[in-house]
């Protein structure tokens, strides 16, 4: 089956408020890579990347810190026509429940476009990705 790949890679975060978590400088380092396979009607229905940040106690139920969204449609049409799109870590605004900006997320991505995959039944997953803060 043809479709594409998504690479997102989560390399680090300023000021966003979080617990016990070990920072230098208050930026946080993740360097995350996170592969995403997508079908062509997937390119079609999901425009958007919707990363969610939580602060996360220890086994339970994190709470909402905000989370930044990444339109994807521009960068699917470019890589449709060029073949493949690469956009370089950059800062993205992280929005907080309140609807106000509070520090932003560095992130990278990479579309491929016609990329085949092997002839097994799909990995279900949900296209918004949840990033937690472990304490």
């Amino acid at each position: 089956m043809k479709g594409a790949m998504l690479e997102v890679l989560l390399v680090c975060a300023e000021g966003i408020k979080n617990t016990n978590k070990i920072v230098n400088d208050n930026v946080i380092y993740w360097n995350e890579k996170f592969v995403f396979e997508l079908s062509r009607s997937e390119l079609e229905t999901h425009g958007y990347l919707k990363l969610k940040i939580v602060d996360e106690e220890y086994f339970t139920e994190g709470a909402f810190v905000g989370q930044t969204i990444i339109f994807l449609k521009g960068v699917f049409v470019e890589g449709n026509y060029k073949a493949l799109v690469e956009l370089n870590p950059s800062p993205f605004n992280v929005v907080l429940a309140d609807d106000t900006y509070k520090g932003q997320m560095t992130l990278g991505l990479r579309f491929i476009p016609n990329v085949s995959f092997a002839l097994m039944p799909p990995i279900p997953y949900k296209f918004t990705t949840h990033v937690r803060f472990a304490s």
